[in-house]
């Protein structure tokens, strides 16, 4: 919030100084505009964008094989396996833009995805909150066995960044 602010404030002060070098009937692009008179406010503007844009990504809980005791996936035999993003009171599932579900593991050797063929909304947890269960699809894969952390990755259709991670136990036999 502190950063956001800042920003604020830096954006105005960098518009009022970039406003003051604008000549009446020209462009502000062209001769006499921010160009000309005000080369620091481009990149300060630049920065101030970039900063001001980002969105910090919403932590969510995610379950690998839900229902399931064992988390183990047997990567030669487990080409896809379902995950679910567990919808909350803050989280409605169908805010979540499933062909934006990416998962990774063992350092980013296992990834996969999915899309909106292979996910369906139900309870899987038995809490009270429809969850987003999705077959995610193993891309690729060079991993040694054992205990890592799945990592997911989405985005809502409001492009709000989502984030989660499981253990899981990777077999490679």
């Amino acid at each position: 919030m502190l950063a956001r602010t800042i920003a604020i404030f830096l954006w105005l002060g960098a518009a009022t100084t970039s406003a003051a070098v604008i000549e009446p009937g020209k462009d502000a692009a062209g001769p006499g505009g921010l160009g000309a008179g005000n080369s620091r406010a481009l990149p300060l503007l630049a920065q101030v964008s970039t900063v001001y844009g980002k969105k910090e990504a919403r932590r969510i809980a995610i379950e690998v094989k839900p229902g399931s005791a064992e988390k183990i996936i047997r990567v030669k035999t487990e080409r896809v396996f379902p995950i679910a993003i567990l919808g909350a009171e803050d989280l409605d599932v169908i805010a979540i833009n499933p062909r934006t579900i990416r998962v990774n593991a063992a350092g980013g050797k296992l990834v996969g995805g999915s899309d909106t063929r292979t996910c369906k909304r139900e309870d899987a947890n038995a809490d009270g909150y429809q969850d987003l269960v999705c077959q995610v699809k193993i891309a690729a894969f060079r991993v040694e066995a054992g205990e890592t952390v799945m990592n997911l990755v989405a985005e809502s259709y409001d492009r709000v960044p989502l984030r989660g991670e499981a253990e899981i136990q990777l077999v490679t036999d």
